[in-house]
């Protein structure tokens, strides 16, 4: 039976997040429960989605899960856990037995026949760098609190594996153009131009509408609410982006743009100093550095000495494997 040792070994060595996703639904089904999974990968800056793993789950239902986290009105939200003392927790649990409270449930959930619903966040020294759920068939048992201590005691470790992946990013000098994508009020897709296509086909898998969950899933919640969404994306290939979308002003229907590009610097760079764990202090000197500032201007404009800042880099370069600013800059400059 694969345990969190297994997982450590299946997940060490590898900076592919598909891999990673795999070795942690294996072990998960194995250590807590077998039955259909799901993982995603987080935005450690905002705590969104940023990319969507369905293992046993039907399309359909997936979307639809989706739309119903995106509404914010349910019991046991990712976004709650996100936030909690303790980030784990069962649909039985939070329903106090009675699941038909519960939007997913009554739309999604009893449909499928399946039973209890056990969900987490994947968080690691208060960072948030994923979220998983597990169900059960009807005819299975509830999760129990022995359940819930042995999906506390992978979550460390799944967490790290997704931090190192998200430290391990694509150089800039691969980065994709900008796309947009244009959706009709029923948010099927009616054109598109720039990159698009490329972003894409490195989004992975397709919903049942031909489109990944999460591109699909902001037209349709952007239709639903009225209002503009942005949600941070992560490609198979480790490219990091944003979704951008809005209603189109003047259509004779509701019509929704988004526009998928490269992360912008600022967010990247905060995104790059939570996966390799730089302190507020590294950080401004990493940003004086992509500014082109030398040493003794650095030490200058901190009011600290230039054997501090030496001192500083050095740090940096051991937490990120970097050897020299030259490394450091190409990862970095946006």
């Amino acid at each position: 039976m694969p345990s969190p040792g297994a997982l450590v070994a299946a997940t060490s060595q590898t900076n592919d997040v598909a891999a990673v996703m795999d070795a942690a639904a294996d072990t998960l089904r194995a250590w807590v429960g077998l039955g259909p999974a799901f993982l995603a990968t987080a935005d450690p800056v905002t705590g969104a989605f940023s990319g969507t793993f369905a293992f046993d789950i039907p399309d359909a239902a997936a979307a639809a899960f989706y739309a119903i986290e995106l509404s914010g009105l349910d019991f046991v939200r990712f976004g709650s856990l996100a936030d909690a003392a303790i980030p784990i927790d069962s649909l039985f649990a939070a329903t106090e037995g009675r699941p038909e409270r519960s939007v997913r449930w009554r739309d999604v959930i009893s449909d499928l026949g399946w039973g209890d619903e056990l969900r987490a966040a994947i968080r690691l020294e208060g960072t948030v760098w994923g979220y998983l759920c597990l169900h059960r068939e009807a005819a299975d048992r509830q999760f129990t609190g022995k359940d819930v201590t042995r999906l506390a005691n992978v979550l460390p470790i799944l967490a790290g594996a997704l931090r190192r992946v998200a430290f391990a990013s694509t150089p800039d000098e691969s980065r994709l153009d900008t796309g947009v994508l244009l959706f009709d009020e029923h948010a099927r897709l009616i054109g598109s131009t720039g990159g698009a296509a490329e972003w894409l086909a490195e989004l992975g898998p397709s919903g049942p509408n031909g489109l990944p969950l999460l591109v699909a899933g902001l037209a349709r919640h952007v239709l639903a609410s009225g209002r503009s969404a942005t949600s941070a994306i992560t490609t198979r290939a480790g490219r990091s982006g944003v979704l951008e979308a809005a209603l189109l002003d003047g259509a004779s229907a509701p019509q929704v743009a988004l526009v998928i590009s490269s992360v912008p610097p600022a967010r990247k760079l905060d995104q790059f100093a939570l996966a390799s764990g730089v302190t507020p202090r590294e950080l401004q000197v990493i940003e004086r550095v992509l500014a082109g500032h030398s040493t003794k201007a650095i030490a200058a404009q901190l009011g600290i000495s230039p054997y501090t800042v030496q001192a500083h880099l050095t740090s940096i370069f051991a937490k990120t494997g970097h050897r020299s600013r030259r490394e450091l800059i190409t990862q970095l400059r946006g």
